[in-house]
């Protein structure tokens, strides 16, 4: 995502420390809710259908009435929270989602790379969150990579690429008719698409 504007704001840290990306994402949802309320209205609907949260507040302090923090000081203070909870202090896995989420409804660019989803996120929301990148998948092009059988199982077997790199040499392939084949029967027989291809599978 681009920089959606230059306000100077100053937004409490993360739970661990200071995280850029966190900080981004609010700054992202609180810009939306003061000037692009639709998209604010799409991306609040995304967190609520996922299960994210219940109640997404944002809400901007003047300088005149913010908390005194030397960080803050001479600055408008957002605060962004999720259920009462600071957006900053929330799990790993939902702040993952939530970040993943901002780019979907963001509105630059016409592809969108998303890589390794899985990452602290519970298999039950991820599946939903994918669910979702595949609808936005039909406004531009995404392209995720993955690790996960979860997240391959969610796929289409011509969807795939395999990417390898064998002699400082990268080649990006799709399944062959043999594996195709193959993936067919080791479906027959209950397997998955992420099985089959993290198995052995796909090995000529």
């Amino acid at each position: 995502m681009r920089e959606p504007n230059n306000r100077n704001l100053w937004f409490p840290p993360h739970a661990h420390g200071p995280d850029y990306r966190v900080e981004f994402v609010a700054r992202s949802i609180l810009t939306w809710f003061e000037s692009d309320r639709e998209r604010f209205d799409e991306y609040d609907a995304l967190g609520r259908r996922l299960g994210l949260w219940k109640k997404l507040q944002p809400t901007v302090l003047p300088k005149a009435v913010a908390p005194s923090t030397p960080d803050a000081a001479a600055r408008d203070v957002g605060i962004l929270s999720v259920d009462k909870v600071n957006f900053g202090c929330l799990s790993d896995g939902t702040l993952r989602a939530a970040e993943i989420l901002a780019v979907l409804v963001s509105p630059t660019g016409r592809l969108l790379l998303i890589e390794e989803p899985e990452t602290s996120i519970h298999p039950g929301l991820l599946r939903k969150l994918l669910n979702e990148v595949d609808s936005y998948s039909l406004q531009r092009q995404v392209v995720v990579s993955t690790h996960s059988p979860d997240v391959v199982s969610q796929s289409k077997p011509d969807e795939l690429r395999l990417v390898r790199r064998v002699n400082n040499i990268t080649s990006i392939a799709t399944l062959s008719p043999e594996q195709f084949t193959r993936l067919k029967d080791y479906l027959c027989d209950d397997g998955t698409l992420g099985e089959f291809m993290f198995s052995g599978g796909i090995d000529d």
